[in-house]
């Protein structure tokens, strides 16, 4: 026993009652098919496959106690009593939401190739359920496969046009990518539509708009974040900074237009928070209007 103790890949220790780092690493275990020794006393042993089975999916064939002679010395006194387990395959439908548990506890082990596997055998379980697939979306984010991200977050958007998980997932692979027109048609749009409040989509629309070099439909985009009452520092000061952007496109009347929409920004900002009249002092991206009498000093 002591040999396949050795053997095992895992080997968890109960003393008293089953802890939850326990039920996590059994879980584990059972995820990735791995061989596991449990060692605990009777009381513990017999409550194992009702405590366990929903969690890890796991039920135990208690080995003979008298086939144990002497545990290590190592173990606690208490121990020297026990009965020894080995978890075995349940042969019930494994449920989706099982999946999904076992996915949710391997990406946080960063075992992220693995919590894949899971996360897709819960959806073709279960292939309409929006959860499921913005789950499988966000873990092919993590390992930056951005075609398989995408396409499994269209996928939950086709059952949901409006599930603003999904739309936020899909918005970061779109952008990600560089596929900033896409980002800006499917995804920002809807999301400001839905949260016409959230200042973080009218910055990501803004970023979406200067890297396709049309800063004058950024600076809308963050005037129209003001005039709904988000009165916010860092609003202002990057509306001077894409109005300043946008002033080099024209010429004449225009560009004097844009110059003072971003000196009127840029005050604002400043009457906020002071702090940021250092940063627009140094801030080459301001040199272009820096001699102008109402520039800040």
């Amino acid at each position: 026993m002591l040999e396949s103790i050795k053997r095992a890949d895992l080997v968890i220790v109960i003393a008293g009652e089953i802890s939850h780092n326990a039920a996590f690493e059994l879980g584990l275990a059972y995820a990735l098919d791995k061989d596991m020794i449990l060692l605990a006393p009777k009381h513990i042993i017999e409550d194992i496959p009702k405590t366990f089975s929903d969690i890890a999916g796991v039920k135990c064939a208690v080995y003979d106690p008298d086939r144990i002679m002497k545990l290590p010395d190592v173990l606690d006194a208490e121990l020297q009593s026990i009965e020894v387990a080995r978890t075995k395959r349940v042969s019930k439908t494994i449920s989706p939401d099982y999946l999904i548990a076992l996915g949710d506890v391997l990406q946080i082990e960063g075992l992220y190739e693995d919590a894949i596997a899971k996360y897709q055998a819960a959806s073709d379980l279960d292939p309409r359920n929006i959860r499921y697939l913005v789950r499988l979306g966000q873990a092919y984010m993590a390992i930056y496969d951005l075609i398989q991200a995408e396409e499994a977050l269209r996928k939950a958007l086709n059952v949901d046009a409006n599930c603003a998980l999904a739309l936020d997932s899909l918005c970061q692979v779109l952008l990600d990518a560089g596929k900033y027109e896409t980002a800006i048609e499917d995804c920002l749009k809807p999301l400001i539509s839905l949260f016409p409040r959230t200042e973080a989509y009218y910055y990501k629309m803004a970023v979406a708009f200067t890297e396709l070099g049309r800063p004058e439909d950024a600076a809308q985009y963050l005037e129209q974040a003001t005039s709904k009452g988000l009165i916010l520092p860092r609003l202002f000061y990057d509306l001077a900074w894409t109005a300043v952007r946008a002033s080099r496109k024209y010429k004449a009347r225009k560009q004097e237009e844009w110059i003072r929409k971003a000196l009127q920004a840029l005050q604002q900002a400043i009457k906020l928070d002071p702090a940021l009249k250092d940063c627009a002092i140094t801030d080459q991206d301001f040199d272009f209007i820096r001699t102008r009498p109402d520039f800040p000093r």
